[in-house]
């Protein structure tokens, strides 16, 4: 139909949570999804509004040629208010 309306899903890039969850993991470390344990990186308190890496920054750089070439322009751009998806959301679409 012509009044159909298309939503688009995008993840955040890296952030440093996932980095610091990687260098956990090399070091052999274990942890429970989901647990507020101190092998659980994702809970550190340092981390828990993590920003992107330059990495998740170069993630989102090459999501925004995509974007454009989109035939219809977003209409609306919704994302969540923690650091990385603001961060993310404003390379892509800004």
């Amino acid at each position: 139909p012509a009044d159909a309306k298309t939503v688009h899903f995008v993840r955040h890039g890296q952030g440093f949570h996932n980095l610091m969850a990687d260098l956990a993991r090399s070091e052999g470390r274990e942890w429970v999804q989901f647990t507020n344990t101190p092998e659980n990186p994702y809970v550190m308190p340092e981390i828990l509004d993590s920003p992107l890496t330059d990495k998740g920054r170069q993630q989102a750089y090459m999501l925004m040629p995509r974007v454009q070439a989109f035939a219809n322009q977003p209409e609306l751009v919704v994302f969540s208010p923690n650091c990385r998806a603001l961060q993310t959301g404003l390379l892509v679409f800004w």
